[in-house]
């Protein structure tokens, strides 16, 4: 197949595709590995001494964005190699080792996708000769002592010189600092643990995460005025060794007071409160001033997500009066705690945030834990309602806000057709930037071309505009109402026999309850060919009553259905290596005998086409939700990504192994041991493969090989596979 999508879901795995920035990517951009950087380079090390090496790539990205790259860790994927393994020797992973005194830097190589990088690592010799234990990450601070608060960490390294065998003076360039080549113990682990690569399950968040140790952390498990040694000790591969020891004391930090205070941009310190237009939504964020005097942002604590602070307290925020018209969503760390004002609904299913910890670091400013004060609303305000937020387990410790709503009407509404690539969002006006307003053309009293394909979903947004001109989206808005209708309604009496538009009340019955979501009828341009309409166009619009009132507002457009012509499939997996389990059905053991499935996606690349079969200028788009995907009959064997077909197994006995539902979920059968090929196709009435037009596409079918085993050697058998699907020619 050709490379489109794939490049589509490479950068997405790459770059991120930095969705919660609001940029646009282009799915026909492939990132390209522009250049590898070694570091540290250059670098003494001692005879009989390891240091850790780092690769990090640089690759590139869209033409939007300039000439810049995007950094990314591959210390662990690239190929690592020594021009004098004698001399300087280097593992799998990047740890170099001193083999023996050079006379010139050896040059250490990481090799990627045709790219490499290197380090010049010279040799002298040097015999460890004292180590020093930092209160910090970069052998920079306090060496006396370190002081921590109960359930924080903090990290410590390790400073090591060394000096000239023969003339026993300390040679400079060879002081090196270190974390992860030093062992570190503590005294006193109940009280204070320290994190080391051998031990992974001492210390918080370590036993049941997937988190690697950060060796050289540490962490306050209990209140200790007398200090607890943590030392550390560096040894050569010759036997000389070297130990410092720092004392750590632990402060007896609890949380005693809460600070309940709205996220306003720019804030220098906690406000008393805030005013706000009905219909919308305003974070909060809670800060906690502690035992030991430091401020910290606890906005985590809400939702009662786990915690590593004592007591395991939690916050919970309520509005104390009029509570219908204060909904207060679902909590989430990072982005505060959501006070929608009526009569917008809250987002309730929002998570929590990630289990609560601080480190040595992690204080703010302490005005955000100072008392505001009362608050004093703006004039002419409809109601101000209290906030209260509170600690169940501390009676005493509470705080209050102030929301104020301001008496905002909705005036207007105007639908849009939402971007693909930029959720709640409108497609931006032809010719516009991002300097203007993107969505000027529908607001205005004209009708902006879109196109929906035949048999295909298209999502809409409806957005209401307020007295003080603002915008809100009121897609879902439960005042208002989705309607479509045939352009040709005297022709077309039955809109349904073109399309139907969801309301959040599954109309069509095919499970989709996203409101404003146009579903096309596969047989839409043969209804209008039939009736004789050209084009086949619809009106999609919507209706919203203004509550308390019979006034309606309405905005509408016209989506003109257009000719399909799908240009490239490609199939992935989750798992993405598509390795399953098969067991014993409904009798499972675990760890030994479970069962477990993949889902197959289709990422179909389309091109919509006018009444003459030509593709409409800007109409280019991936869908996963295609509907004309056939998900094949697996085949036991392996597939073949360069060819796009399946190589059967040459000593298949019992057929395949595993079975693929009309929705691409696969499962394995009972108790067996091997690999099939599964693929997603597009074909034609005839049932032929649709081979798209123009010289550099492949007909439409792509897959890949699903591997079973049972869950005890699951592990082994994909260690031995070449995954779900293996790389194209020329990736």
């Amino acid at each position: 197949m050709t490379s489109v999508s794939r490049s589509f879901v490479l950068f997405s795995v790459i770059l991120g595709l930095a969705a919660c920035g609001g940029e646009v990517r282009s799915p026909d951009f492939t990132p390209q590995l522009d250049h590898i950087a070694v570091n540290p380079t250059p670098i003494t090390i001692a005879e009989q001494t390891t240091r850790q090496l780092t690769a990090t790539g640089f690759y590139t990205t869209p033409p939007s964005e300039g000439q810049t790259f995007t950094p990314i860790d591959v210390t662990a994927d690239v190929s690592w190699s020594s021009a004098d393994s004698s001399f300087v020797s280097v593992s799998e992973t990047g740890v170099i080792s001193g083999e023996n005194v050079t006379t010139s830097a050896i040059d250490i190589t990481a090799t990627m996708d045709g790219q490499s990088g290197v380090a010049r690592v010279s040799v002298l010799a040097g015999v460890v000769n004292s180590l020093t234990v930092y209160f910090g990450s970069n052998c920079t601070g306090i060496t006396g002592r370190a002081d921590i608060s109960q359930d924080s960490s903090a990290r410590l390294s390790a400073e090591a010189t060394f000096t000239d065998p023969t003339s026993g003076n300390v040679i400079p360039a060879l002081t090196q600092c270190y974390q992860s080549e030093v062992d570190w113990v503590s005294a006193a682990p109940e009280t204070v643990c320290v994190e080391t690569a051998d031990s992974p399950t001492l210390c918080p968040g370590l036993a049941d995460t997937e988190r690697e140790p950060i060796p050289g952390r540490i962490w306050g498990e209990e209140f200790n005025d007398q200090g607890v040694n943590v030392t550390a000790t560096f040894t050569q591969s010759s036997g000389e060794t070297a130990t410092d020891s720092i004392p750590v004391f632990v402060s007896d930090a609890t949380l005693t007071s809460i600070f309940l205070c709205p996220d306003v941009a720019g804030a220098t310190e906690c406000l008393p409160g805030v005013s706000t237009p009905r219909g919308t939504t305003v974070s909060y964020r809670v800060y906690g001033e502690f035992s030991d005097g430091e401020c910290r942002d606890v906005t985590g604590l809400a939702g009662e997500p786990p915690s590593d602070l004592r007591n395991d307290p939690t916050v919970e925020v309520t509005p104390t009066s009029a509570t219908t018209r204060l909904a207060v969503g679902g909590y989430k760390q990072t982005s505060g705690i959501p006070i929608t004002v009526a009569p917008a609904v809250a987002d309730e299913t929002v998570e929590p945030g990630e289990p609560i910890t601080f480190g040595s670091m992690d204080s703010v400013d302490p005005a955000f834990c100072q008392d505001p004060g009362p608050y004093t609303p703006d004039t002419g305000v409809e109601a101000s309602i209290t906030l209260a937020a509170t600690v169940p387990e501390f009676e005493d410790v509470d705080a209050i806000s102030t929301v104020a709503i301001l008496p905002t009407d909705v005036t207007a509404i105007y639908v849009c057709p939402e971007d693909r690539m930029n959720e709640n969002t409108c497609v931006p006006c032809p010719g516009t930037t991002s300097e203007d307003d993107q969505d000027a053309c529908y607001i205005a009293s004209g009708d902006t071309p879109v196109f929906v394909g035949n048999g295909l979903n298209r999502d809409f947004l409806a957005f209401a505009i307020l007295s003080d001109d603002s915008r809100l989206n009121y897609t879902d808005n439960e005042q208002l109402t989705w309607v479509v209708e045939a352009e040709e309604a005297d022709l077309i009496p039955n809109t349904a026999d073109l399309a139907t538009i969801e309301n959040g009340d599954d109309l069509n019955e095919d499970g989709d309850t996203t409101e404003g979501r146009l579903s096309v009828s596969p047989q839409a341009k043969a209804t209008c060919e039939a009736a004789g309409v050209s084009p086949c166009d619809v009106i999609v619009g919507a209706q919203y009553l203004i509550p308390g009132t019979s006034t309606t507002l309405v905005d509408a457009l016209t989506a003109t259905i257009t000719g399909v012509q799908p240009t490239n499939i490609v199939v992935t997996s989750d798992p993405e290596d598509g390795c399953i389990s098969s067991g014993l059905g409904a009798i499972s053991i675990p760890l030994l005998l479970e069962v477990t499935t993949a889902q197959l996606t289709a990422s179909v690349d389309i091109t919509l086409l006018d009444d003459n079969d030509a593709p409409i200028p800007g109409e280019n788009f991936v869908d996963t939700n295609f509907p004309g995907v056939l998900w094949e009959d697996p085949i036991e064997g392996t597939w073949d990504n360069s060819a796009d077909m399946c190589v059967e197994s040459a000593f298949g006995l019992f057929g395949s192994p595993v079975t693929v539902s009309s929705t691409g979920l696969v499962e394995p059968n009972l108790l067996v041991t091997g690999q099939a090929c599964v693929a997603g196709s597009i074909r034609d009435d005839a049932g032929e493969l649709i081979d798209p037009p123009g010289d550099d596409t492949d007909p439409l079918i792509d897959g890949g090989t699903i591997t079973v085993d049972t869950l005890s050697l699951l592990a082994v058998t994909c260690a031995l596979g070449d995954g779900f699907d293996s790389a194209e020619p020329g990736e």
